[in-house]
């Protein structure tokens, strides 16, 4: 390795002594080893092939600013620890993991972009603070892995995986004798993961949600906190809904915990084909809560305790099959069991017949609604 601050050609492997440096002191695709505790400003586009060594990075990236690591043949950042700064942006993408840490991955500000094969952001033993915008993306791993400490995400993230055995975002687990109890905390924000499996996965521990979320899972559940017998003790974790918006879509449930479910001033979208919400404790809802359909449009817990909230099921309202222009006034984003639709008609002709219809899937076997001839429709 050459040591940073002598002339280096580009592509060169470049030794990082501890200490403050610039991304001008290192060529472009150059692969940085880390030999002490170390910090780099990025005032200047630049990339880089990857950045490894067992030591903590701090990267402050200037506004207007881009650092891209790319790595083709491996982790593209495999450290200590890791912390950026924004408000510039930094840009990631491996053949295997994005962002591969021992300690904390902090990131604060910044524009957060990873593409990878395996994980994108993934901290062995300890915990993921994402508040920044970040677009994560990977085939054969986790979005975000956390596999001893707390994920906590905060701004706007969008995840991807497309793994058919990787959650889109996962913490705790069991590692031989150790119980690595989850903690996964949404803060005010959007989110929007998307997953094969599970889209957020927390294992015997608590998640929380305050920001407004939408967790789809094609062939598993939207949001999960698993329970398990752990060496003889049952081991649950809780799920705390305050103040969000949520649309939970799963094939198997849209919402599953172990224990305890409490969700208050929130507007809650559910759909599973076992359960919309399962609790496997209490389950406490203070809010406007909607079960899709189809599905079994049903919510379980050993006790229901109703504190003011508004439990139906929602209906999709299809595009009016009639001549002219004719729009459809919704009093919502979304319609509820109770809510008035009404038809908005234009160039309409004068014998036109208005006939309400209903499907259970929403693509076949229409039939005629008794009564529902006019141009509003209670649902």
């Amino acid at each position: 390795d050459e040591p940073a601050g002598e002339p280096a050609l580009d592509g060169a492997s470049v030794a990082v002594p501890a200490g403050s440096h610039d991304i001008s002191q290192f060529p472009q695709d150059a692969a940085l080893s880390l030999k002490g505790d170390a910090s780099i400003t990025v005032d200047r586009d630049q990339t880089l092939r990857s950045i490894s060594g067992g030591k903590a990075l701090t990267i402050t990236i200037e506004s207007g600013r881009t650092l891209t690591v790319d790595n083709t043949d491996g982790h593209a950042i495999e450290i200590y620890s890791l912390t950026v700064n924004g408000p510039g942006t930094l840009i990631v993408k491996a053949s295997r993991n994005g962002i591969y840490t021992n300690r904390d991955i902090v990131v604060t500000g910044a524009t957060l972009s990873v593409s990878s094969v395996r994980e994108c952001v993934y901290s062995q033993h300890g915990s993921v603070s994402l508040n920044c915008t970040a677009d994560l993306s990977c085939s054969d791993g986790c979005a975000v892995l956390c596999r001893a400490g707390t994920v906590s995400l905060g701004g706007s993230i969008t995840a991807v995986t497309t793994d058919d055995d990787s959650p889109c975002v996962k913490c705790g687990g069991l590692d031989g004798s150790s119980i690595y109890s989850g903690y996964i905390v949404f803060k005010e924000g959007t989110y929007d993961l998307t997953a094969r499996v599970n889209a957020v996965d927390c294992d015997f521990g608590d998640i929380e949600i305050t920001g407004d979320l939408k967790a789809t899972s094609s062939e598993g559940m939207a949001i999960v906190s698993h329970k398990a017998d752990v060496f003889g003790s049952p081991v649950t974790g809780t799920i705390t809904v305050n103040g969000a918006k949520i649309e939970a879509r799963g094939s198997t449930y849209g919402i599953h915990c172990g224990g305890n479910i409490v969700i208050m001033d929130s507007e809650i979208s559910a759909y599973g084909n076992s359960y919309a919400i399962y609790a496997g404790g209490g389950f406490t809802i203070g809010a406007r809560l909607a079960v899709l359909t189809p599905g079994t449009g049903e919510i379980k817990g050993d006790t229901v305790v109703y504190s003011g909230g508004q439990i139906a099921k929602t209906v999709e309202i299809g595009p009016p099959r009639i001549p002219g222009t004719a729009r459809l006034i919704y009093p919502d984003d979304k319609v509820y069991v109770g809510d008035t639709v009404s038809l908005e008609l234009t160039d309409v002709p004068s014998s036109r017949v208005i006939q309400w219809e209903r499907s259970e899937d929403g693509w076949s076997n229409f039939e005629d609604i008794p009564g529902a001839t006019g141009e509003t429709y209670t649902v």
